[in-house]
């Protein structure tokens, strides 16, 4: 088994609609047109409404999507 890493992010939607959940989605380097494309990287973008989407940099290795991902709104 290979190194893992961890990340933990606390997001305040105060006014989203309740009972709204927040989307997320992983996007590749080469699909977002805000920086110069880096293979080593990968963004991890949140949206809700009435917000701008957000999105974190992050290192682009393989995501564990088994069930210690989790997410709690």
């Amino acid at each position: 088994m290979g190194l893992m890493g961890c990340a933990c992010l606390q997001i305040d939607y105060p006014e989203i609609e309740e009972g709204t959940k927040p989307r997320h989605r992983f996007m590749s380097a080469y699909e977002q047109r805000k920086e110069a494309q880096d293979k080593k990287y990968q963004f991890l973008l949140f949206a809700a409404d009435p917000y701008e989407v957000i999105a974190f940099k992050i290192p682009n290795s393989e995501v564990d999507r088994s069930d210690r991902l989790f997410s709690y709104w």
